[in-house]
């Protein structure tokens, strides 16, 4: 398994985890104007962003 494969993984799972648990909190808190709250949620989905980037970097290696 190469790094690229790996980071990808770890980069895209991580995020939807933590963006999940936060969905979940905001919805039965009703918390949906706390700045720390938002400013995580934007961490994550920067944070998935790069691991999606890598994933297809990783699949689009083989089909180029």
């Amino acid at each position: 398994m190469s790094i690229l494969l790996l980071s990808g993984i770890v980069l895209t799972v991580v995020p939807l985890m933590i963006l999940e648990g936060f969905a979940l909190f905001m919805l039965f808190t009703f918390t949906r104007d706390d700045n720390d709250a938002k400013s995580a949620v934007n961490l994550a989905l920067i944070v998935l962003a790069v691991g999606v980037l890598c994933l297809v970097g990783y699949f689009l290696r083989f089909f180029i």
